[in-house]
């Protein structure tokens, strides 16, 4: 079963019910797209659950025998690419044609947005200028003036646009249901273990190593050569602050009495809490990355190859590696998926928060400025689908992340380095580290993993992440591993299947023991909620030295402080 979720070690010919299958495709040797920021996904997180609008019965159920029939909108087609298994259909999945438009899309409302604050020189731009604080501000002045009130009339468009911001995105769609979005944070939190082991191996390793997103991030220095394994590391704790920030428990002081998380769902996430408050800054730190990257003078971005930086394809695969990896990671590791309601949730979850981060969605009230329907990576239908369609978000979300994959992974060299540097994320020696600079100062190739790979924390963390994502993609990377005979490989398979059978053990006493289940979500939550606490006051000092060293470098000692975005200390492109 670990081998089947880790790569498709199911034969290919046989469907999710077992049945003998008349049609398959290997795009392994037959690839037709390019690559990006994209996580892995396997034939067991599809098995005997998505079901057929029509018929109810599992998607894979049985596959035509000729060419024409699997073309048909109600027959499936076996494909696998790098091990990964997919049962394709028209109606659910994308093909290259309808995907590439949304490369060429960024996030056009942020996007505006910030263009307006450059031309008319109004704060909410720059490196460190709060979206969330300033565009509270300009609400707040906006609210206080009568709009026959000449003062109100003579407002910079920058500032109307930084108010209508502020209260678009206090006003939650009208999907939003927020004890379903709490019962997904409460999915996330109670398998946390679970999900933090697929969010590294599966998502981070096996989808920022994807090189059309390895362009992004080696253009801004985050998560790539040459930034430090300590760097990698942190940026890896600010990806955790993040996650505690939209579902660590929180006060919400409302009228006279302060209510808890515990009495007000999704407090964390609700307009004005610290989630809500998060999302909305990394989604401008995108659009100001995004902005910086198309206006480099020494990159020389290739728009028509590898798309508008964090395009709203990248933004979908993103979001896509922390919803259905996450529940790929928690069936992986269970040995059992999830019910449906409990997907169903933590799908929502995802799909309240993608709204947050930039990504197009339906009944979302996004500005748009073309006709392509969104992705929505979270909804029940796909994109330009039928409007009287079943709305199945399990079926849409799995089928969207596996259009994704057969469209975008194409490892190459480059996404071997950035893998072998994710993993890389431990404290070698004085002297491993130089080995590794004098190597990569005589080399015009980043070598410095050569001399991480002696350690045996990175060897152990390279073979959980081929259990994880499977051989051929594991070796597609150039995961390092041992000979099967050798006692290496032995000491790594004992010591990883001891560490996956106890987290199995974990995970299921989670699932079937209720009166434990309640008690680990409170123990998880509360170690959450330290988390935050101390990742948040590490990272304020680290903000505190990063705007003294600017303002030095810009004569100026003014001292800007305040809330930040998570990832505000990744490098600008030069």
């Amino acid at each position: 079963q670990r081998q089947e979720a880790g790569g498709g070690a199911t034969p290919p010919d046989l469907d999710r019910t077992g049945h003998s299958t008349g049609s398959r495709h290997n795009d392994d040797e037959d690839d037709d797209g390019g690559c990006n920021d994209v996580p892995i996904t396997s034939n067991m997180g599809l098995r005997n659950r998505r079901r057929s609008s029509a018929s109810g019965k599992p998607l894979g159920r049985s596959l035509a025998k000729s060419d024409a029939e699997t073309s048909s909108s109600n027959q499936f087609q076996v494909r696998i690419k790098l091990g990964q298994t997919a049962y394709w259909s028209s109606q659910y999945h994308y093909s290259m044609e309808e995907l590439e438009p949304y490369r060429q899309i960024g996030d056009e409302e942020m996007d505006e947005l910030l263009g307006q604050c450059v031309n008319e020189g109004v704060e909410g731009a720059g490196r460190f200028d709060d979206i969330v604080r300033l565009s509270a501000e300009a609400a707040e002045s906006l609210s206080l003036l009568s709009s026959q009130d000449e003062e109100a009339a003579s407002t910079s468009p920058a500032r109307r646009a930084l108010a209508d911001f502020h209260c678009r995105y206090s006003t939650p769609p009208s999907f939003v249901d927020w004890e379903q979005l709490q019962r997904g944070i409460d999915i996330f939190v109670t398998y946390a273990p679970a999900a933090g082991t697929s969010l590294y191996y599966r998502s981070l390793v096996g989808g920022f190593s994807i090189p059309k997103i390895t362009q992004v991030l080696f253009a801004t220095r985050y998560l790539a050569p040459p930034s430090p394994p300590e760097k990698v590391k942190e940026r890896l704790m600010d990806t955790g602050g993040f996650l505690a920030a939209c579902f660590a428990p929180v006060s919400d002081n409302r009228g006279d009495e302060q209510k808890t998380a515990t009495t007000v769902p999704a407090a964390a996430i609700r307009p004005g809490g610290p989630g809500w408050a998060a999302a909305l800054r990394v989604r401008h730190l995108h659009a100001r990355v995004r902005r910086s990257i198309l206006q480099s003078k020494t990159l020389d971005w290739d728009t028509e190859e590898n798309g508008i930086p964090i395009n709203q394809e990248d933004m979908s695969a993103t979001v896509l590696a922390f919803s259905v990896n996450v529940l790929i990671g928690i069936e992986f590791i269970g040995g059992r998926a999830l019910s449906e309601e409990d997907q169903k949730d933590y799908l929502a979850l995802w799909r309240y928060l993608s709204w947050l981060l930039g990504v197009e969605i339906n009944g979302g009230d996004t500005v748009k400025m073309r006709d392509l329907p969104p992705l929505d990576p979270c909804s029940g239908r796909k994109a330009g689908g039928s409007a009287t369609a079943e709305s199945d978000p399990i079926a849409h979300s799995y089928s969207l992340l596996e259009s994704v994959i057969f469209h975008l992974l194409h490892p190459n060299d480059i996404s071997k380095k950035v893998a072998s540097h994710l993993l890389d994320i431990g404290r070698n020696s004085k002297k491993e580290r130089m080995q590794g600079k004098v190597a990569a100062s005589n080399s015009d190739k980043y070598v410095e993993r050569d001399a991480a790979r002696q350690t045996f924390g990175f060897r152990y963390r390279a073979f959980m992440c081929r259990r994880n994502l499977g051989e051929p993609l594991a070796n597609a990377l150039d995961l390092s591993c041992p000979p099967k005979c050798s006692l290496s490989y032995g000491l790594l398979f004992s010591l990883s299947s001891m560490h996956l059978v106890l987290m199995r053990i974990y995970t299921l006493v989670a699932m079937h023991v209720p009166f434990l289940r309640t008690r680990i979500n409170r123990w998880h939550a509360s170690g959450m909620k330290v988390f935050f606490g101390v990742w948040e006051m590490e990272h304020n000092k680290r903000m505190r030295r990063a705007n003294v060293k600017e303002d030095r470098s810009n004569g100026d000692a003014k001292m800007k402080g305040g809330p930040s975005c998570p990832f505000a200390l990744i490098m600008q492109p030069e």
